[in-house]
């Protein structure tokens, strides 16, 4: 008799479990995720449907933690003996990872294979060209000159005009381009620099060495690759107002949209500059400037694999340096 009590003893502390493991974004089933019974050697691993099922518990109030790499260990409390016809239990375990925003790659030019264009290229992301646009709104000065290998040259003390010069050589060498088109044409190492602003400027793309002589001759030292930003479902409204202790004010608002197949951008920028001279020689460091600019873009989407963009971009400047008594008329 005590036999047989302590073979049924036995064999009614040998209770099973058995649970489906998913996770709970996308109720993936998790193969290969564990369960482990608290404060003994007790577990098993969920096979390819994601199923557990753990032998040989002892009877009670028993903790079981279930765990999966890449995810949150997740403790699940279980009163022993189960009734016979329980269901498997469904245990979601929450993941660790965070889902990323959309990574969007651009390229230009050309449709060849990148292993077959060993071309090294230097971006300067949205983040950046923002952040360095605030030290000065008006133009793209400053989102260049704090780029290692990019040296921004002033080629006029009185007029304020300014050259990009890339690998040591002279500025006429360096071409400017945005969405690949180039600006100023071959004018671009006098006026350019100073002349665009950075309002509607998504990033900066930089080609040094020999491969920037595929954009010709005026881009032997390297090619900067202005590209523009491009217009989404939500809208954006974007307002400057910018005033500077050199007696220098800008406006300027930035508005795009896509509508179905359609999208437009439209930059316009304002910028008033008094002449002010330094150091008293009646001569101006900073020169009279006054000038307007109007960048409006049109984008059609006309099937999957054609799309339309129709743009222009207007500068109005009129820049005067010297002498203070000839800028008064005097």
């Amino acid at each position: 008799i005590l036999f047989s009590l302590f073979i049924f003893q036995i064999l009614s502390a040998q209770n099973s479990f058995k649970a489906i493991i998913k996770g709970n974004g996308d109720r993936e089933l998790l193969a290969g995720a564990s369960a482990h019974l608290a404060g003994t050697q007790i577990g098993a691993i969920a096979d390819s449907n994601g199923i557990i099922l753990m032998k040989n518990i002892p009877n009670g109030e028993q903790t079981i933690e279930f765990s999966m790499v890449g995810y949150f260990k997740k403790k699940l409390k279980v009163n022993f003996p189960q009734p016979a016809n329980s269901l498997p239990r469904i245990i979601e375990l929450e993941t660790q990872l965070e889902e990323m925003e959309d990574v969007t790659v651009t390229t230009t030019r050309n449709y060849q294979k990148a292993e077959y264009l060993p071309t090294s290229v230097e971006v300067i992301a949205e983040d950046e060209v923002e952040e360095r646009s605030h030290d000065k709104p008006s133009d793209i000065s400053h989102v260049l000159r704090e780029q290692p290998g990019i040296q921004v040259q002033r080629t006029s003390a009185t007029g304020g005009t300014m050259s990009i010069r890339l690998q040591g050589l002279s500025g006429r060498y360096v071409q400017t381009l945005k969405d690949g088109f180039p600006l100023f044409g071959g004018f671009a190492n006098v006026i350019g620099i100073t002349q665009i602003p950075p309002l509607d400027i998504k990033q900066v793309e930089i080609i040094k060495g020999p491969s920037s002589t595929l954009y010709g001759g005026d881009a032997i030292s390297g090619v900067i690759n202005l590209i523009s930003k491009t217009p989404t479902e939500k809208p954006v409204y974007d307002l400057l107002f910018n005033g500077e202790s050199a007696n220098a004010y800008d406006a300027g608002v930035y508005a795009s949209q896509k509508i179905k197949w359609f999208a437009f951008s439209l930059m316009g920028a304002y910028r008033y500059q008094f002449p002010k001279d330094w150091n008293g020689d009646h001569f101006t460091e900073t020169p009279k400037l006054q000038r307007y600019s109007l960048s409006p873009q049109l984008f059609f989407d006309l099937s999957k694999r054609a799309k339309l963009n129709v743009g222009t971009n207007y500068t109005y400047e009129n820049r005067l340096g010297g002498t203070l008594e000839y800028i008064r008329g005097e």
